[in-house]
């Protein structure tokens, strides 16, 4: 009897045991996860917005996290960015900051008890651009104690023109205070300073009209321009004397005017400019005695009115003008005295004015010149002691105005212009003070070479 009463007690034991069991897993099994829904948003500005939550369900568990996940990619979690707004069930508000301005944000509310994160619905929004803080009419900034009150105002636009130019016995040496400025409706000139750099003009991205950088004893680099891609009016480098490069012009694609570069004594290179293809006006490089290419303007295809390169000491070629198809008016070649040749001119056809190359004392030929059929005005050839023959003007058949070709010392070959003589050419007529000086008539015989 009493055996059985112990086997009674120990199957009493396990069935309770068992039973209990069975309690803590349908427990375990009756937490889920929370169940949510996003807030609608509200008070976007340039760079912060609110929203929230509310969680309807806890799953069975209390809440450990809740806020609100963000990104600027579709279905953030909390792995992004998040905020923490308290641990309990029910509605939450959350202020998401420091978000960048004009973007498009996604965020969903979440929410985390044991069984793990979950989140509510997915809305979207865009942060406000920033309104552009703008100085209107012109400014003329003349001390450095005005460039920095100037800068204290942040302004990112001025309407007008903008003036840099050191009144007598100021010292401008630093445009730092500008850092926030990105457009210039007008002219932007900068001169007579003491600055090394333009450091503070980073930003800056449009010019409306012309820039001027001129009289800058100190300048040395131009490298915070990078941001600059077009120009309205005309870009006039003169007169920088520490100015060895143009680094800084990367990213400048087109000059709606002119290009001038001119007057500064130790630019040695423009491969900063590879990037311009067009120059709707003109371009000039005269008197930079170190330069010694002009390669930076390989993707140069139009000039659309005057092409001068003068007076560079150094310049040996032409090979920097190697994709130009058009000049829309003349091209002057003059006074550079190491040119010894003009091969990168090979692409172009027409010159609707005129063609004037001179005093270029190491020029040999013209070769470079047997694409050009036509020259609207006048071609002049003069005073380049070195060459020998024009044969690169062998399929110029018109010529509209003058031919002048004088104090060539060398020249003895004219065989060039026969096809144009040939062709019934029958304007003014000028071959005098060279090697050989042959008629008109001459070279129509065929008597063209001494």
């Amino acid at each position: 009897m009493k055996k059985l009463f112990v086997l009674f007690i120990l199957v009493f034991a396990v069935c309770s045991c068992e039973k209990d069991g069975t309690n803590k897993i349908e427990e375990e099994k009756s937490i889920t996860l929370p169940v949510l829904t996003s807030s609608a948003i509200s008070e976007i500005t340039e760079t912060s917005v609110k929203s929230g939550g509310n969680i309807t369900n806890d799953g069975g568990a209390p809440i450990t996290a809740r806020g609100i996940c963000w990104s600027t990619s579709a279905k953030p979690t909390t792995s992004d960015n998040s905020t923490l707004d308290g641990t309990n069930a029910g509605s939450f508000t959350s202020s998401l900051n420091d978000l960048v301005e004009n973007t498009i944000y996604y965020l969903r509310a979440y929410a985390t008890n044991s069984e793990g994160t979950s989140y509510g619905n997915e809305l979207s929004f865009k942060t406000l651009e920033k309104p552009e803080l703008v100085i209107e009419g012109d400014v003329n900034l003349r001390t450095q104690e005005m460039i920095d009150n100037f800068g204290a105002y942040g302004y990112e636009r001025v309407s007008g023109n903008l003036l840099i130019l050191a009144s007598f016995g100021s010292n401008i040496n630093s445009l730092k205070p500008l850092e926030g400025l990105n457009t210039v409706d007008g002219d932007f000139y900068i001169a007579n300073t003491n600055l090394t750099d333009f450091e503070g003009l980073n930003n800056l991205a449009v010019v409306g009209g012309n820039i001027q950088i001129q009289y800058n004893n100190k300048l040395s680099s131009m490298g915070d321009l990078i941001s600059l891609k077009e120009i309205g009016g005309f870009l006039d480098i003169d007169s920088n004397p520490s100015l060895k490069n143009l680094d800084g012009l990367e990213n400048l694609t087109t000059i709606s005017r002119w290009l001038g570069i001119d007057f500064n004594e130790t630019l040695e290179n423009i491969d900063a400019l590879s990037n311009l293809k067009s120059i709707e006006y003109g371009l000039t490089i005269q008197s930079n005695p170190a330069l010694k290419n002009i390669n930076g303007l390989s993707s140069l295809t139009s000039v659309g009115y005057e092409l001068t390169i003068d007076k560079n000491a150094l310049i040996t070629n032409l090979d920097g003008l190697k994709s130009l198809t058009k000049v829309g008016s003349y091209i002057v070649i003059s006074y550079n005295d190491a040119l010894t040749n003009i091969l990168g001119l090979n692409k172009l056809e027409i010159i609707n004015d005129r063609l004037v190359i001179h005093n270029n004392n190491s020029l040999i030929n013209l070769d470079g010149l047997e694409n050009i059929v036509q020259i609207d005005d006048f071609l002049g050839i003069s005073s380049n002691k070195s060459l020998v023959e024009i044969n690169g003007l062998n399929n110029l058949s018109t010529l509209n105005g003058k031919l002048i070709i004088s104090h060539n010392l060398a020249l003895n070959n004219f065989c060039g212009i026969k096809p144009l003589i040939d062709n019934g050419f029958s304007n003014s007529f000028d071959i005098a003070s060279n090697s050989f000086n042959p008629t008109q008539q001459d070279i129509l015989n065929g008597n063209c070479s001494e």
